[in-house]
């Protein structure tokens, strides 16, 4: 399993990759580069999070920042904003992102965690394989 390296500092923050080496994550959050101001501005401010406060501090704690959705699966949000990313801590002051996505109503959707879960249990089986390969 290839991880893309966010930041690195107190904290590594790391993205899962595509069996087709591309980043979920980082995709959808500079997809909005080119759409409505509100957006743009909403997922600069996740991607500034991931960049600049999360290695230094590890996770917010506040909840309208980050929220604990369940079997350790964690999420980020930007504030009025619909956008959500999913990730996990793994040992050693990591934060692996799994995917990013636009929540569409109030409650998230199950298939969201489900992924999550998956993209962590290939994550976890590629470790224990050895064959787990972070890029700057």
């Amino acid at each position: 399993m290839r991880l893309l390296r966010i930041a690195k500092g107190t904290w590594d923050v790391l993205a899962a990759c595509d069996e087709r080496g591309e980043c979920q994550t980082l995709n959808l959050l500079m997809s909005f580069e080119k759409g409505d101001k509100k957006r743009r501005k909403h997922a600069r401010a996740l991607l500034a999070m991931l960049r600049e406060y999360v290695p230094v501090f590890g996770a917010p704690k506040a909840t309208e920042r980050c929220e604990a959705l369940e079997d350790g699966i964690y999420a980020f949000r930007s504030p009025a904003s619909q956008i959500r990313l999913l990730w996990f801590y793994e040992k050693g002051r990591v934060i692996i992102c799994t995917h990013a996505f636009l929540k569409p109503g109030q409650r998230l959707d199950r298939t969201q965690l489900d992924r999550a879960k998956r993209i962590r249990a290939g994550y976890q089986e590629a470790l224990s394989r050895g064959v787990v390969e972070i890029v700057e």
